[in-house]
């Protein structure tokens, strides 16, 4: 049973109790009002808006839902009594054997512990050890109802050679932790004071040298929380390369997987997995200092958007490469005001049928929500059908023109010309299978089955032979998709007509 000291047995109320507002986290309090009863102490507790009763009373957290009155598990599992008409005041009894200084010292470091598991962010070590003791641990409590006892609770002496050890440091502690954890005692930032913007970068690379370095070398001057590079099976040394530079985290692949799997294994990358936004950056692509925010800060201002890009430039800087995504009549999709000179960088933000996998920045529940890049997609045309799968979702895109980046262009695809053209004519068809009517995709495979131009230039690049040989390869790796595509037709709406 539990032990009652002869002066709480001789008390006509031996508990004080105080209907107040439920309990709320407050800051310490390093007054003691006159007033103060026996009920109050320096702690965690909520303040009473009855007259009279300014200060703050003490407050624990119980865990159990037993009826009041009742022994329950109450703060931090500590079994104490819980006073009738009064559920949020507690009053703990203790036996003379619980309270001897070993089973005492035992128990503070109990409370220790278990507060540090509740109170994971601290601003300081000395606050944690504090409000554990404040929260469940009162040694003025012990010293009451050990009054009886021979044996006279005391302070554990490593608590008080704390103490003293934190009355002179305890400046230098609390300035330590604000700087590196973002200040706050709870709810601390993963990034200190949004010095960082809450953006993953993913960088998907295959032998990209010293475009790579370049493409990296602009990243660590945009304020990115991260940046990943996924590598698609590069040599040895690049890869030695990559893991000495700092800032950058690597996911190896060991194979070439593609843009698409690589990209939708950056996103999904646990050290991404908590940051709001996602941007793409194409290896062999520049970012302008200031690219990431400009992008954040439209995608912030209207909650419409899905995903935005900056005007891309070409590898001189001079003209535009792209600023989105954009179908011609021919059904093919193009890049947006190609080789014509760029917006103003002061010019308004402008909407786009989509955007390109150069440098685009996604909402990630966006890009989750409609299931990524296709991976089956390999490379090309994966940036036009994510496009249309999200604009049959309602989603918008937008081009920022004070966003700049320079795109060396293609850099990867030259060195697979044969792999590149097969591709492109292959996906063109899947993405419009996928993504249009019945009746939009009968009238776009009669009139446009092959875009000519392409062919024309697929033949300039590899000649006639291997060119037909590409093509009947694209024709055959369509036919090999058309279950995932009758399955990628599922959900929203199927488009009636392809954006311009």
């Amino acid at each position: 049973m539990n032990a009652i000291s002869a002066r709480e047995r001789s008390d006509a109320s031996p508990e004080r109790t105080v209907n107040r507002e439920p309990v709320t986290f407050a800051a310490r309090s390093k007054s003691r009002m006159p007033s103060a009863g026996p009920s109050s102490k320096w702690g965690f507790g909520a303040k009473s808006k009855r007259a009279g009763s300014p200060q703050l009373f003490r407050t624990t957290f119980p865990v159990s839902s037993s009826p009041s009155g009742t022994l329950s598990s109450g703060t931090f599992g500590r079994v104490c009594s819980i006073a009738k008409n009064s559920p949020s005041i507690s009053s703990s009894r203790f036996s003379p054997a619980e309270t001897s200084p070993p089973r005492a010292r035992a128990r503070s470091i109990s409370a220790v512990a278990s507060s540090f598991a509740f109170f994971f962010r601290p601003t300081s070590a000395e606050s944690v050890f504090r409000s554990a003791f404040s929260a469940s641990t009162d040694v003025r409590s012990l010293r009451r109802s050990a009054s009886s006892s021979p044996h006279r609770a005391r302070a554990p002496a490593s608590y008080v050679r704390f103490r003293r050890r934190c009355g002179r440091s305890a400046k230098r502690v609390r300035r330590k932790s604000r700087a590196s954890m973002g200040g706050g005692f709870y709810g601390a930032p993963i990034i200190g004071r949004m010095e960082r913007l809450p953006v993953g970068v993913v960088v998907v690379n295959w032998n990209g040298g010293s475009l790579l370095d370049a493409c990296l070398d602009a990243l660590a001057k945009e304020p990115a929380s991260r940046v990943l590079v996924v590598d698609n099976g590069s040599d040895a040394e690049e890869l030695r390369r990559l893991s000495a530079r700092p800032g950058v985290f690597v996911l190896p692949l060991g194979a070439n997987r593609g843009f698409a799997s690589a990209a939708n294994g950056g996103a999904i990358d646990a050290r991404l997995k908590a940051l709001p936004y996602l941007a793409f950056v194409n290896n062999d692509a520049v970012l302008e200092p200031g690219y990431l925010a400009a992008c954040i800060g439209a995608l912030e201002a209207d909650a419409g958007l899905a995903a935005v890009q900056g005007v891309i430039l070409d590898g001189e800087g001079r003209l535009a490469d792209g600023l989105g995504i954009a179908w011609n009549r021919r059904l093919e999709a193009v890049q947006l005001g190609h080789g014509e000179p760029p917006p103003a960088a002061d010019a308004p933000v402008f909407p786009v049928p989509g955007v390109s996998g150069t440098a685009p920045v996604f909402r990630r529940r966006a890009f989750e929500e409609a299931g990524g890049f296709a991976g089956s997609f390999f490379a090309w045309y994966e940036d036009a059908d994510l496009a249309l799968r999200l604009l049959r979702s309602g989603a918008r895109f937008a081009c920022v023109p004070a966003a700049r980046a320079r795109h060396a262009g293609s850099a990867t695809g030259r060195r697979i010309p044969e792999r590149k053209w097969r591709l492109l004519l292959a996906n063109r068809l899947r993405t419009l299978r996928r993504n249009l009517s019945a009746g939009a995709r009968l009238s776009a495979f009669l009139a446009h089955p092959v875009p000519l131009p392409a062919l024309r230039d697929a033949v300039r690049e590899l000649g006639a032979g291997r060119a037909l040989r590409t093509l009947a390869s694209a024709t055959a790796a369509v036919t090999r998709r058309s279950a995932e595509d009758r399955a990628a037709r599922d959900g929203p709406p199927l488009l009636r007509s392809l954006p311009r």
